[in-house]
């Protein structure tokens, strides 16, 4: 993110978080924050292209322990 702003530039915040209750706990949570599911659109169509993306998720990726990852989209609630 620090070496290529313009590539995450639709991205609002990121965290990387691990979960105290429910679920898996002691599970690892990936936070990513968009304006927009147009945005996230954009941003994900961005990184497909990108090699170096695909490079950190495949070191990522070892790490992913199988069957635990999943994918959620969450709105905020004002």
């Amino acid at each position: 993110m620090k070496e290529n702003p313009e590539e995450v530039k639709l991205l609002k915040s990121w965290r990387p978080l691990v979960q105290m209750l429910g679920g898996v706990s002691g599970g690892y949570v990936e936070l990513l924050e968009f304006d927009s599911m147009a945005d996230f659109e954009k941003h994900f169509v961005k990184a497909q292209r990108n090699k170096e993306h695909w490079k950190f998720v495949e070191e990522l990726t070892l790490f992913v322990v199988p069957g635990t990852s999943s994918t959620q989209v969450w709105s905020s609630v004002e």
